[in-house]
């Protein structure tokens, strides 16, 4: 681990996340963070576990958005040789950019009512609430 992100979301995380990428960096971001350990981290949010930020973050140089900057102090503890970016918007323009990503997940919510569970090329009966 080489970068920390330490900015909320909305503040040009995937922008920097972008740049790392382009530069050769391994980047974590929220989908490899949360998708990849997703176990751990419903341990950790719902069970009060302790994050295992070096399983974590093994094999990555870089750490942005969710969840990892909500621990960004323990990641730097486990890599203490990080560096650490913090990025920042200021706030109205962040609250606006925020509402509106909500706003366009609500949306898309409401057009995808469930979805067909399909196996083995056949309907199988059963219906999944689209979860956002």
């Amino acid at each position: 681990m080489k970068v920390i992100c330490a900015g909320a979301g909305k503040t040009g995380t995937k922008s920097i996340a972008k740049a790392l990428r382009h530069l050769g960096f391994t980047v974590f971001d929220f989908e490899e963070q949360t998708f990849d350990f997703l176990d751990h981290w419903v341990d950790v949010f719902q069970n009060g576990a302790k994050p295992d930020v070096k399983r974590v973050y093994q094999n990555a140089d870089v750490c942005v958005d969710t969840p990892g900057n909500l621990f960004f102090e323990e990641i730097l503890e486990a890599f203490p040789d990080c560096k650490v970016i913090l990025s920042v918007r200021e706030e109205d323009s962040w609250i606006e950019s925020a509402v509106r990503q909500g706003d366009s997940l609500y949306a898309l919510r409401s057009k995808i009512d469930c979805i067909h569970v399909i196996a083995n090329g056949e309907e199988n009966g059963v219906l999944l609430g689209f979860l956002l």
